[in-house]
């Protein structure tokens, strides 16, 4: 109810959400107070018209490469939580991996291309997510930038090969922006 920013990933709460959370009824109050909506989302869902969100049709399945170009330009812009990040995370960058953890396997090696050779940039996410790098880097910016931001993610992520990484990637972003 307080986010100046709500981004939505795949979240269609007003007419999905089960259990009788009433998510989407707290959308609605939170666009009443002033909260831009942002969804990213292969479809234009009713939370988004609901909600007057800003849609920004994913390619579907590639929620992570966008997530991981959006935590490359908070890094390149130094737009993350750096001290947070030091102190409260294990395996973001090679300070706090593990004892015993492989070199370059933390996500900061993954995302620079240390572990692979290829940066996540908007640049190489674009072709991917279906979105253009300079839309990319503008929503990061403002995720970055305007507090408090509450992002979302729906229950279809989880429901495809590899859909655990993207409810992984998703928290990283809310701790690396402070939210």
């Amino acid at each position: 109810l307080n986010a100046r920013l709500v981004v939505l990933f795949g979240d269609n709460s007003v007419v999905t959400r089960a259990g009788g959370d009433n998510a989407g009824y707290y959308y609605v109050k939170a666009k009443e107070k002033g909260a831009k909506f942002i969804s990213v989302d292969p479809i234009l869902t009713d939370t988004a018209l609901v909600t007057e969100a800003e849609w920004i049709p994913v390619n579907p399945g590639t929620d992570v490469a966008l997530m991981a170009a959006l935590a490359y330009v908070m890094i390149e812009d130094d737009l993350y939580d750096m001290q947070f990040m030091a102190t409260h995370t294990v395996g973001f960058d090679e300070d706090t991996l593990p004892e015993g953890a492989s070199p370059d396997s933390s996500w900061m090696a993954y995302l620079m291309g240390r572990a692979d050779g290829v940066k996540k940039s908007p640049r190489w996410a674009a072709p991917i997510t279906g979105i253009p790098a300079s839309r990319i880097v503008q929503l990061a910016r403002q995720m970055a930038a305007i507090k408090p931001c509450a992002m979302f993610q729906g229950w279809g992520w989880q429901r495809r090969a590899y859909g655990e990484q993207a409810v992984r990637a998703l928290p990283i972003l809310a701790a690396m922006t402070g939210n």
